[in-house]
């Protein structure tokens, strides 16, 4: 019986073995807003140890900002067909006083799907970028030398 116990539990070690050593290795794509100049970016990176293929993404709702939505639309409407690990990729979509002032949504909901070609796996990650925090943080605003009152 000991036997039996045994096997059963070598069993389950080697298939979270398996599990986790997919995990590290499987490509891992994710999405950010950059809005640390004065301009807005929407940043995808691939965080993982493999290429990952055929990259969709969405993003709801689009922000309004002075940037024409074509060149966002291109992004969100086509796809990138390879993306290499530690490589990302950013657009513009606006400036940051655009994105932060009031009135402006807050919250965006983006989902990324990809597939992992090596495996044959597909993968859809989901994020919500909130900008709560940003819009509470007082950013510089004006040109150098320009009085603030």
């Amino acid at each position: 019986i000991f036997t039996y116990i045994y096997v059963v539990l070598t069993g389950f070690v080697v298939r979270e073995m398996i599990y986790a050593q997919v995990e590290v290795r499987r490509p891992y794509v994710i999405a950010e807003f950059d809005i640390t100049s004065s301009l807005a970016f929407l940043v995808i990176r691939n965080i993982g140890q493999q290429p990952a293929r055929n990259v969709k993404i969405q993003l709801s709702p689009i922000p309004e900002t002075e940037i024409p939505t074509s060149i966002l639309q291109g992004l969100l409407v086509g796809e990138i067909a390879f993306f290499p690990p530690g490589k990302e990729f950013r657009t513009v979509i606006g400036s940051r006083d655009k994105i932060l002032e009031d009135g402006s949504p807050s919250r965006f909901d983006v989902v990324i799907k990809y597939a992992w070609l090596a495996r044959g796996s597909s993968f859809e990650e989901r994020w919500v970028l909130n900008m709560d925090y940003e819009k509470a943080t007082i950013y510089a605003r004006g040109s150098p030398g320009e009085r603030c009152d």
